[in-house]
């Protein structure tokens, strides 16, 4: 068996991502400046980090690639809708009453189930993957390298062409298409220059950290001046770009190679590059951890659930629930991957 090869500096920006979108969850309000300034390429650089580690080697036979993402993605997103039902069912109080036709349409159409939104990433990724895999079957049999990478650019440019079209149309009041659909354009685009970025070898351009370091500083400023100053509320969940979709789609390809080269300067730290591994389990348990969180330190503070908390109360919250979420995840991998030793 040949040894898996890990790139520590993807593994180490989904470290800093994760935490960025844990600060989002704790702010929860989109207009919130530290909320925009944090949101910045978080949820692209997921797709992103996917497709740079997609591997065409590992994709046949065919029907065990779908089945893995199935079991790896579909079964996990089920699951939560599932919680979801349990616990507007135990706390009423907390999200609504709600019919079994929303609870229905939420899990299956809208692609969020209630109470546990943020599962949302699950089954637009697992679309993501499905859709690169059907384009890489197409493309990969020109064979040649240039031609490649020139039908996957222009299926960028016809992605995003897509994207602003149904802008429009959301614009006109037509609802959402369902499934996240309209996120999984979005977010395909993202996979593809993942793909291209190692697959031409970009990457290796901030293997120099001093070209990193000053790549993370000009990227996080100047997608920082855009934003505050070009952008409101820009969301890939609820494809939401405020109707300047060019600008967003630019500032979120800065916010990924900001997380790219935070990654590469800190490259060598094997436990965030460890941590950031496990990033789907983190994501998932730190809803409730979160809310948990917030229940108790709200009993001493005088804290409310949706109150817009100061910069200190957001980084304590946020550094608390991530820590106690990443033992967690840790603890869950390694309970999964556990193998059993055979007998004699």
């Amino acid at each position: 068996m040949t040894e898996q090869k890990y790139y520590n500096f993807i593994d180490i920006g989904k470290f800093f991502a994760m935490y960025f979108v844990i600060i989002m969850h704790v702010i929860q309000d989109n207009n919130n400046l530290y909320f925009k300034i944090f949101q910045i390429g978080c949820m692209a650089y997921f797709f992103f980090a996917s497709g740079f580690l997609f591997n065409p080697e590992k994709i046949s036979p065919t029907s065990k690639y779908i089945f893995k993402n199935l079991k790896n993605l579909l079964v996990p997103y089920l699951i939560c809708g599932i919680i979801g039902i349990v616990v507007i069912h135990l706390f009423p109080s907390w999200y609504g009453e709600y019919t079994k036709k929303d609870i229905f349409e939420s899990i299956f159409i809208l692609g969020q189930p209630i109470a546990y939104g943020v599962c949302w990433f699950l089954i637009c990724l697992f679309e993501v993957k499905i859709a690169f895999l059907i384009i890489w079957k197409i493309v990969s049999a020109l064979k040649n390298k240039t031609f490649i990478t020139i039908i996957l650019v222009i299926i960028v440019i016809l992605l995003n062409l897509l994207a602003i079209h149904i802008l429009e149309y959301y614009k006109m009041g037509c609802q959402r298409l369902p499934l996240k659909i309209d996120s999984t354009i979005i977010a395909t685009t993202y996979y593809i220059i993942g793909f291209l970025f190692k697959y031409l070898n970009i990457f290796m351009v901030f293997k120099n950290k001093y070209f990193s370091l000053f790549a993370f500083a000009v990227t996080r400023i100047l997608a920082t001046y855009i934003e505050l100053n070009y952008l409101q509320i820009t969301n890939i969940c609820d494809y939401i770009f405020n109707y300047n979709y060019i600008l967003y789609y630019i500032n979120q390809l800065l916010g990924i190679i900001s997380f790219v080269s935070i990654g590469n300067i800190l490259s060598d730290v094997k436990i965030l590059s460890y941590i950031g591994r496990n990033n789907h389990w983190t994501y998932l348990v730190h809803t409730y951890i979160l809310w948990i969180i917030e229940e108790i330190y709200g009993f001493f503070v005088g804290a409310t659930h949706y109150s817009i908390r100061n910069i200190y109360e957001i980084f304590f919250l946020s550094t608390i629930t991530y820590i106690i979420s990443i033992l967690i995840s840790i603890s869950i991998n390694s309970i999964l991957t556990k193998k059993i030793k055979p007998t004699v």
